[in-house]
């Protein structure tokens, strides 16, 4: 069969209204999949961090539904949706139908609306609205409730707007992200959870409430100092310093003949911890194997994943005589031991076939020293030949009659 040549003129094709989005969703959001679909929630949420920001609402209140849509609502000034002289059209038509329509463009003019913006100026709020299977709007603003309803992409019955006498003021919407545009509209609420408690800490002084209906849960984000008071809740009572905090606000442009845009810093530092007590390279010759762990300050032992038994080691050793050619197993310890700031009395532990416990090695923690006490572990053993003995360090066998770390047997 003779192949058609069917490409001509009329093949070229200009994709209009929700088909510039709901065609080819990861052009403006990133993905088809579910960081797309989550992306939605980012920019809707920007939005109304804009406005608190500015100082026009100090709570964002986000809610995950049962069937996977989305509220987010603050107590900001409100969109503008009423006519646009200037524009020409409804302010409706151009926040939610029309792609590179925004207010946030002229932020570093005199004439600014906000001092920084976040998300996809212009674009996310059009972009959520194309891409989902239903938009619910709500804006409360200048005496007046206004009301939008979108399916597809398509707005369904226009702007209804309304006397409202109340005092609040912000936009409310809900969206349902369309499974026809994405393979994947679940998004966890542990995506949720990480978003908010994240611009909780850098947008200090604004509280983001997030209601999960599958679960029933609430949770509040809080950070009135912002990232000085997150650093005080990771750190607790390990900070081994005062919190250092840096701020600044400035200017700048990228080239000589570029325009100026804002620019702001933010530095902190903490000095803090739970440290780590490290045992590498310490060998100690047993009689028979064991299950190895650790005890911190007498609290109960953590076993397993630290220590090996080198036959080879077992086998060197034995040719030794003077009572070594008794111990069979020698055992190597690499561990990594989580402690707090502190002194601490670390005790290395074998469990034994029997289900006896002996200590095989003991140190104090002091800081940033440690301090291994080789009497007692001489005493606690039993595993060393009455002759002498001493711990076998940084890979090399000590002499049997030495003192170990300066303590005689």
């Amino acid at each position: 069969m003779q192949k058609i040549d069917s490409y001509n003129n009329d093949s070229i094709k200009s994709l209009k209204g929700a088909e510039r989005v709901r065609f080819s969703p990861a052009s403006i959001l990133g993905s088809d999949g579910l960081e797309g679909c989550s992306h939605t929630l980012v920019e809707i949420l920007a939005n109304s961090i804009d406005e608190a920001r500015e100082g026009y609402g100090s709570v964002i209140e986000v809610t995950r539904y049962k069937d996977r849509s989305i509220r987010v609502k603050d107590y900001g000034r409100g969109c503008p949706l009423d006519y646009n002289e200037k524009e020409g059209r409804y302010n409706w038509e151009l926040v939610y139908c029309e792609l590179y329509a925004g207010g946030k463009y002229e932020n570093n003019t005199k004439a600014e609306n906000y001092e920084y913006s976040l998300g996809l100026n212009g674009l996310g709020c059009c972009a959520t609205q194309y891409s989902s299977e239903f938009m619910d709007v709500e804006v409360l603003r200048g005496g007046f409730r206004y009301t939008l309803h979108f399916e597809k992409g398509e707005n369904i019955g226009g702007l209804k707007k309304e006397p409202y006498s109340g005092k609040e003021t912000g936009t409310n919407q809900r969206w349902l992200p369309d499974l026809e545009v994405f393979n994947d509209i679940n998004i966890p609420l542990e995506f949720f959870i990480s978003l908010l408690r994240r611009q909780a800490v850098v947008n200090s002084g604004v509280t983001f409430k997030l209601y999960d209906e599958e679960s029933d849960e609430n949770f509040t984000f809080f950070y009135e100092n912002g990232i000085v008071d997150y650093m005080k809740e990771i750190v607790g009572e390990n900070a081994f310093t005062s919190i250092v905090n840096y701020s600044s606000d400035t200017k700048g442009r990228d080239r000589p003949d570029a325009p100026e845009y804002k620019l702001g810093t933010l530095y902190d530092d903490i000095k803090a911890g739970a440290e780590w007590i490290q045992f590498v390279g310490w060998y100690l010759p047993l009689k028979e194997t064991a299950d190895i762990g650790y005890r911190v300050d007498g609290g109960e032992v953590v076993y397993g994943g630290f220590a090996t038994f080198e036959q080879g080691l077992a086998d060197a050793l034995a040719s030794f005589g003077a009572g070594w050619e008794n111990y069979a197993h020698v055992l190597r310890i690499v561990a990594y031991i989580p402690v707090q700031a502190g002194s601490h009395e670390i005790e290395i532990v074998a469990l034994f076939a029997d289900n006896t416990e002996k200590v095989i090695n003991k140190a104090f923690h002091y800081g940033a020293e440690s301090v291994a006490v080789g009497k007692d572990v001489m005493a606690t053993l039993e595993t060393v030949p009455s002759g002498g003995g001493a711990l076998i360090s940084n890979n090399e066998f000590w002499n049997p009659n030495f003192a170990v770390d300066g303590v005689a047997p």
